[in-house]
């Protein structure tokens, strides 16, 4: 009796500290790798896409497996999807004359990665989130604003997202008065301070207040033009908001959101 107590208890304990499944799903023309997140009982569940950030440490899938994890003890899938920029070489070698182009696969690859939600059995579809860090975040915008299919997301989290692709994408880059404004008829129509007056999801929009990247004027721009219900969180620390204090937050604000308990 005793050794069938210990073997279920073990069994317990390995079902809490399940590894994330590492998988291989289409998106567009190519496939996308990404971590598989879902609790270890059958059920009806909140998902979350969580898109990661162009930066270091972290700058793939592994981001947000921490909080995803957290969330997946807790009764919520999550889905972790290497980005282009997964790939260090990714900003260096794009072309300034190609990036309505490169984000439109970005885009592309955030709705597959939807679709592929939706297909779980184990997900709610009236329960999807998105958290995207900075591309993450920018990028999502803009597929939420295309996206008329079910499922969508229901909630959107913004960590340390700019109004404008070109406020990376000049990076280092000379360009006429001329070009710019070409450039921005192309992929203006993507910057998140234009969509952002066309959503309507719920959202919460975090910031760092030491960022080197975005201002403060910058943050509230994109704030202010958000039309959906939203929340403000400003964080003590650099663009990587990843302190306990931020990480926290944004838990939080899921688990009241998609009825977490």
């Amino acid at each position: 009796m005793v050794f069938v107590i210990l073997t279920m208890i073990s069994a317990s304990l390995a079902a809490q500290e399940m590894s994330p499944r590492e998988l291989r799903f289409a998106c567009g023309k190519t496939q996308c790798s990404a971590y598989l997140l879902e609790p270890s009982q059958a059920g009806k569940y909140p998902a979350v896409l969580f898109l990661h950030w162009l930066g270091s440490p972290n700058g793939d899938k592994r981001e947000f497996l921490p909080e995803g994890e957290q969330l997946r003890k807790r009764g919520t899938v999550g889905l972790l999807v290497d980005m282009g920029w997964s790939d260090p070489a990714w900003f260096r070698a794009r072309k300034v004359e190609g990036d309505f182009e490169t984000s439109m696969i970005e885009i592309e690859k955030i709705n597959a990665a939807l679709d592929f939600l939706g297909s779980n059995e184990m997900v709610d579809k009236t329960r999807i989130a998105i958290v995207g860090h900075d591309f993450g975040g920018m990028f999502a915008m803009a597929c939420l604003k295309e996206r008329t299919k079910s499922p969508t997301a229901a909630f959107y989290v913004s960590v340390g997202s700019t109004p404008r692709l070109s406020d990376w994408f000049f990076y280092n880059t000379k360009l006429s008065a001329e070009q710019e404004g070409e450039y921005m008829k192309r992929v203006g129509p993507l910057d998140p301070i234009r969509v952002a007056r066309e959503l309507h999801v719920p959202a919460l929009f975090q910031f760092a207040k030491e960022d080197e990247f975005i201002s403060k004027a910058s943050a509230d721009q994109l704030f202010r033009a958000y039309a959906g219900p939203k929340e403000l969180d400003l964080q003590d620390g650099p663009h990587d908001l990843n302190s306990d204090s931020a990480v926290k937050a944004r838990v939080l604000w899921l688990k009241k959101k998609l009825q977490i308990e």
